[in-house]
């Protein structure tokens, strides 16, 4: 059997608390409200296994890790200033040891409930190439009764 695939793409939710209830999204109203977040060791755990996975399949040149919730910035900020230098750091080690393109996505609605988390995402992008332009929320023109 042939494996056309090359990519290892894995879905991972730390959190599905929100700060928004938008009439798109596929979570139920009720999640949305949950404050029960994944913790930081099980987290890092997780990346063992998506490394197990890759070693398993020497097809796979390309990871893609999507973070997302909820809204991972409804998170404690510090869980972030420990865990994405480490993400990124396991990530480019990947990169290195296995020569595999190794990519994170970080999903957000930009509405962040600590302001913090722009220096944090511009810190990241400074060190490992990528990062967030701060932006003025003053432009932003939301439905108040739908924001959290």
């Amino acid at each position: 059997m042939h494996n056309a695939l090359d990519m290892l793409n894995v879905c991972i939710a730390p959190t599905r608390l929100c700060n928004l209830r938008c009439d798109h999204c596929y979570i139920t109203p009720e999640l949305l409200s949950d404050r029960r977040m994944m913790a930081e060791d099980v987290y890092r755990t997780t990346f063992d296994r998506i490394e197990e996975l890759f070693k398993a399949d020497r097809k796979v040149s390309k990871i893609n890790i999507e973070l997302l919730g909820g809204e991972l910035t409804m998170m404690p900020l510090e869980f972030w200033e420990r865990n994405l230098p480490w993400t990124l750091e396991r990530m480019a080690a990947w990169d290195a040891l296995y020569d595999a393109e190794a990519a994170l996505i970080w999903c957000t609605n930009l509405i962040f409930k600590d302001d913090g988390y722009v220096d944090l995402l511009n810190r990241m992008g400074q060190r490992f190439g990528y990062g967030l332009d701060p932006v003025s929320y003053t432009h932003l023109t939301l439905p108040t009764k739908r924001i959290v």
